[in-house]
């Protein structure tokens, strides 16, 4: 899995199997324990993904309306992580 999106003024970010990669900055997957808000994209604000990490920091993701597919499907494939990752626990 590789998605790159990158919105306005928020750096490109770049999903993997197990990582998020934000300019030089790796984020693990396991670290995330919630995806803490989706915004739908709409023509004017694009989408965003909040996720917080287990640090209690929280990493925002942002695509534009032209990348709905994508942000789409980082939310979805991020969501089954989390849920596989706590089945196993």
């Amino acid at each position: 899995m590789q998605i790159t999106c990158k919105a306005g003024f928020n750096p490109q970010w770049t999903l993997t199997d197990d990582k998020i990669i934000i300019g030089s900055k790796e984020i693990e997957l396991s670290s995330i324990k919630r995806i803490n808000m989706n915004m739908e994209p709409t023509i004017l604000t694009g989408g965003v993904i909040q996720l917080a990490l287990a640090n209690d920091k929280y990493v925002t993701l942002a695509y534009t309306f032209n990348q709905k597919a994508q942000g789409k499907e980082a939310l979805e494939y991020i969501k089954s992580y989390i849920g596989l990752k706590k089945d196993i626990r």
